[in-house]
């Protein structure tokens, strides 16, 4: 018997309770190992772990998104949530290492900048997920009328975007970040130059 069944809102409350209770406490663990990941292995190499699991995460979306176990729900949520405070971590302090390396080039210091279009970005890319959600749920032919009641067809399309999207987008993500030049041992360099220069 599903344990959150069509309209139970009392039940699906309490999945959600629960829900983020473990999301939180797998945020809290992720900091200090996410931290010793980065100490022994380099923020590169720790990034690259953190889009692995998100990616198994979004993979299994297609097998562990199902109403009759719920609870493999907080499967997805605490691998999802603990790799991407994971990846944000990680993303910021590589901000200073870029950072470093436009001093490098340009002789200015930018942090300010830098900063402004990092979040500029990350609002710009969170508003265009609820577009593009919105999009996808038109494509796919889901009708608000029908409720629980959508046709089969269109169920299967909101679970492959729900699953495969963001597989395609972590995929490209994992792409990029093998272009990505400024390894631990780069960035020792730069920073030697740096100090060599300003002393």
């Amino acid at each position: 018997e599903p344990f959150v069944k069509v309209g139970d809102t009392v039940a699906a409350g309490q999945m959600m309770g629960i829900s983020n209770t473990f999301v939180t406490l797998s945020s809290l663990a992720a900091i200090p190992l996410v931290r010793w990941v980065e100490s022994h292995w380099g923020k590169t190499r720790a990034l690259r772990v953190c889009l692995w699991c998100n990616l198994a995460a979004a993979g299994s979306k297609w097998f562990l998104a199902t109403p009759a176990h719920p609870y493999l729900w907080l499967v997805i949520g605490v691998l999802a949530n603990f790799c991407g405070l994971g990846f944000w971590i990680l993303v910021n302090s590589m901000k200073a290492d870029v950072c470093d390396h436009d001093e490098l080039a340009s002789g200015r210091r930018r942090e300010g900048m830098f900063g402004a279009i990092g979040n500029l970005l990350q609002k710009a890319t969170g508003s265009l997920t609820y577009l593009l959600g919105g999009l996808i749920l038109q494509w796919a032919g889901y009708d608000a009328a029908l409720g629980h009641a959508q046709h089969p067809k269109s169920i299967l399309w909101i679970r492959v975007a729900f699953s495969l999207g963001p597989v395609l987008f972590l995929t490209l993500c994992l792409v990029l970040l093998d272009r990505y030049p400024l390894s631990p041992a780069a960035m020792a360099r730069i920073r030697r130059e740096l100090e060599l220069r300003r002393a």
